[in-house]
């Protein structure tokens, strides 16, 4: 069994198990299998697809749950970063528009 942040970062990002198998088109055996950690032969295209999903590394998303904080940390000052990039980019254009 692998321990993982799955569950943290869908909280964080305030989505369902439902969205992900809807959006990613993963099977929802595959998707409740990573969920409940017993994942030991889960394939690589399926975990490149999930943190791209995600918007996430391999190593947040299989990183030590006991670490889920740091992970939150890690998204909240992603979210942030975008939010400013955004910021940043209607001003460029509100300049240069």
């Amino acid at each position: 069994m692998y321990d993982n942040n799955f569950m943290a970062i869908l909280k964080f990002k305030n989505l369902t198990i439902a969205q992900v198998i809807k959006d990613t088109g993963l099977s929802t055996g595959t998707v409740y299998a990573f969920k409940k950690r017993n994942c030991e032969k889960i394939r690589l295209d399926t975990l490149s697809k999930l943190c791209i999903y995600l918007g996430v590394s391999l190593d947040q998303l299989m990183g030590d749950k006991t670490k889920s904080l740091e992970v939150e940390q890690f998204l909240i000052i992603e979210e942030e970063k975008k939010k400013e990039i955004e910021e940043i980019s209607k001003r460029i254009n509100e300049i240069w528009g």
